[in-house]
C-alpha cells in the first residue's frame, strides 16, 4: 500500500502531531486486529461444513493481513517522519 509524505513546514502540522497521529492509528489498529482475533473462525462452530470454515477463515486472514498491512505503514511513515527531522 502506498504511504504518506507529507512535508512539515512551520505553517502546518508539526513533525510531533504528524508522528503522534500516526502511532495513534497504528494502536488503534492494534486494537481491532485483537479484537479480530477474538472472532476468528474456528472448526466447532462449523461442524458438518468445512467448505464454510475454510472460506470464512480465508476471508479473516485477508482482514488481519489487510491491518497488519496498514499498522506496518503507518509505522513505517512515522520513522521517515522522525529520521527526517
Amino acid at each position: 500500500m502506498p504511504t504518506l509524505n507529507p512535508i512539515p513546514n512551520l505553517n502546518g502540522t508539526s513533525r510531533e502531531e504528524l508522528i503522534d497521529l500516526r502511532l495513534a492509528a497504528r494502536d488503534a489498529l492494534l486494537s481491532a486486529m485483537k479484537a479480530l482475533g477474538e472472532m476468528r473462525p474456528h472448526g466447532r462452530d462449523y461442524i458438518g461444513n468445512s467448505e464454510a470454515y475454510q472460506r470464512d477463515l480465508v476471508i479473516h486472514n485477508e482482514r488481519v493481513r489487510a491491518i497488519d498491512s496498514m499498522v506496518n505503514d503507518l509505522f513505517d511513515e512515522a520513522v521517515v517522519l522522525h529520521e527526517n527531522a
